[in-house]
């Protein structure tokens, strides 16, 4: 069965059968090394960046999330789909807990 990952980016990418997440065609994901923000090789672990051509209404068209994960091949996955395929092992050590409605006050603003 296949689910969305992320609500927040569940119009981007989908979970296989084989439970591999997949960018769908308008979208795409990248590993980047944590130090050198480089694209890491397949097999290594690394901060998700998420890219789409749909926003309009914000610049939302690369996002480097605070997700980690593993880029597990392109154009492989035994479910068939073609493009590239990673797995999520969790959040960066420094990551902080928000979401996109989560607001803070800053020092000396009033609400």
């Amino acid at each position: 069965m296949i689910t969305a990952w992320w609500s927040r980016w569940a119009r981007y990418i989908l979970e296989c059968e084989v439970a591999h997440l997949h960018a769908l065609s308008y979208a795409d994901t990248l590993v980047r090394n944590p130090s050198s923000l480089e694209p890491a090789p397949d097999g290594a672990e690394g901060l998700i960046q998420v890219l789409s051509v749909l926003p309009k209404s914000y610049p939302g068209h690369s996002i480097l999330t605070e997700g980690l994960g593993t880029c597990v091949g392109c154009d492989d996955c035994a479910c068939g789909q073609q493009g590239a395929c990673f797995a999520v092992s969790g959040w960066a050590p420094t990551a902080v807990a928000l979401d996109c409605s989560d607001t803070y006050v800053a020092p000396g603003v009033r609400p």
